[in-house]
């Protein structure tokens, strides 16, 4: 996001504060009300220009025609007492070279530039009545500093939501991917389903719905130096990376919940012929008698991938959401609340596990050696960094 600027004072906190600014990544365009030459100096002052060539007067502006005008706005920098009419074309040109505008109004001249300007900002305590009237949001304290903290943390939040969107995408796919493949092998094989409908609700519940909970909590950092604007739309929420990331995310954890599934079903129970297939496999492939109660095995089996999606999925969610410069635990703790709520989730889960009628009404079983796969692989996938969304310049889309 660009913001239009104009009647600040060349003081060195002023200029910090620009120059901070910049480094953001925003374009800061002035407009003075003073003559050319002390708007050069006043340009320089300040650090937004560093020559003549990228300022324009008012007569400047009026020479150019009216196709070359968005050649030329992207060189200018400051302009010299424009009409209310200059300001607004200069507000449009940015805004058709792909800038996100923010219009800093003080006078009635810049009402017309600040009604085409995406986001309208006057300072309550310099701008007119009627000016403030027509801004979306007043500024009270810390001036064009506020502008800029604000933008780096809705800048943060919007990369945060972004991040969970995508884990919360790949959770949801995952389970598809387990059910797909499922449902594939039952109808070519007649193995079992890994999940049943109360178990598939329950995944759905303690991964999607009690983790949205925590959704924009997050400490805000922000960092000025990572968090920069982007230019196209389509990519401010996002990333080209997105679908890779996403699916790369649900792949992995679709398998790691069923590579267990099967090797249970594989071993179970202890006999087996000559070609080394347990008699349960035998009693899948041949399509078993759907009137029997469920072999406590199979049970098993299933509880097994529950618990493995629930927890692979948790596991992921903070490699979702760190940002490649910052460490794993620091995410962790950025958001207290998602700690809160993962920790309710494990205990929910072990409450099904352990109290044996809630068990029998989800379909699930006591876990005992069966521990080790779903540890195995959730530890593995809390220290997988499958973020591929996210990378060292996250903007650059």
């Amino acid at each position: 996001m660009g913001f239009i600027g104009f009647s600040i004072s060349n003081d060195e906190e002023t200029k910090t504060v620009l120059k901070s600014s910049l480094d953001t990544g925003l374009k800061i365009v002035l407009i003075s009300e003073g003559k050319e030459q002390e708007t050069v100096d006043l340009a320089k002052d300040l650090g937004i220009v560093h020559n003549r060539k990228a300022v324009a007067s008012r007569e400047e502006f009026d020479a150019v025609p009216r196709e070359q005008i968005d050649n030329e706005t992207a060189k200018w920098f400051a302009y010299s007492q424009p009409t209310w009419e200059q300001r607004r074309n200069i507000v449009l040109s940015l805004k058709r070279q792909g800038h996100a505008i923010g219009f800093l109004g003080q006078n009635r001249t810049d009402l017309r530039a600040m009604t085409v300007a995406d986001i309208a900002l006057a300072n309550s305590a310099q701008a007119s009545h009627v000016v403030q009237a027509a801004a979306d949001g007043l500024i009270n304290t810390k001036g064009f500093q506020a502008v800029r903290d604000a933008l780096l943390h809705a800048r943060e939040a919007y990369h945060n939501a972004a991040g969970f969107l995508r884990w919360n995408l790949s959770c949801t796919l995952s389970l598809f991917f387990t059910l797909t493949i499922g449902t594939v092998l039952h109808y070519l094989y007649k193995m079992p389903m890994p999940l049943t409908l109360t178990q598939i609700i329950w995944v759905q519940l303690l991964t999607t719905l009690l983790p949205s909970l925590g959704m924009g909590t997050e400490q805000i950092f922000a960092d000025e130096k990572h968090h920069r604007p982007t230019l196209f739309s389509r990519a401010r929420f996002l990333s080209k990376t997105t679908g890779i990331d996403i699916i790369s995310r649900a792949v992995t954890i679709s398998l790691m919940s069923l590579i267990p599934f099967f090797f249970m079903l594989w071993r179970s129970p202890a006999l087996s012929d000559t070609i080394g297939v347990s008699t349960l496999m035998r009693e899948v492939f041949s399509g078993g008698n759907t009137g029997t109660p469920i072999p406590p095995d199979i049970t098993i089996a299933r509880t097994v991938v529950c618990t493995t999606l629930i927890l692979t999925q948790l596991a992921t969610c903070w490699q979702a959401l760190r940002y490649p410069w910052e460490s794993l635990f620091q995410r962790i703790f950025a958001n207290s609340r998602l700690i809160v709520i993962s920790v309710v989730v494990v205990a929910l889960h072990l409450i099904t596990l352990y109290i044996e009628p809630v068990a029998q009404f989800l379909g699930m079983a006591p876990l005992k050696w069966e521990w080790q796969w779903t540890l195995l692989f959730s530890l593995t996938l809390f220290l997988l960094p499958l973020n591929l969304a996210i990378n060292s310049r996250p903007d650059d889309d």
